[in-house]
């Protein structure tokens, strides 16, 4: 009875990391974007492509395959404005936005807004990358 037990412990173990590989495979050319404040009746897409421009990089609408802000229900409720969440046409053009995402910082004393650009990924990634950053 216990081997039997331990046998399906390991499948849904394997099932549980096959399934998360392939959730993270399908969000590889998605972005997670927080600090652009939120205005009634925006076009994220808009505001990704000016966001992408002020820090040299060029986006136009065709790179962009949907982008929307989180629901409310996913997001804190102190949180001052929702993520946007994008999913770009191409990796390259993701891969760009992430390697420049560093030029958004600007001075510590600098009174814009802080915009960040990360990758979009799946709860149990997450946590992992939370917990090592908490390490550090």
């Amino acid at each position: 009875m216990n081997k039997k037990i331990d046998e399906r412990d390991k499948v849904i173990v394997e099932l549980s990391d096959r399934l998360d590989r392939s959730e993270q495979y399908a969000r590889r050319n998605n972005l997670r974007i927080t600090g652009i404040a939120e205005s009634e009746g925006e076009d994220t897409d808009d505001l990704i492509i000016a966001m992408a421009k002020s820090i040299g990089i060029d986006v136009s609408h065709e790179d962009i395959d949907i982008s929307h802000r989180l629901p409310k229900r996913l997001v804190a409720p102190q949180t001052p404005s929702r993520p946007i969440l994008v999913r770009m046409v191409s990796n390259s053009t993701q891969r760009k936005l992430l390697k420049s995402r560093s030029r958004l910082k600007g001075p510590k004393d600098s009174k814009k807004p802080k915009i960040f650009i990360n990758e979009d990924w799946t709860r149990p990634r997450a946590t992992i990358a939370k917990k090592s950053r908490q390490l550090v």
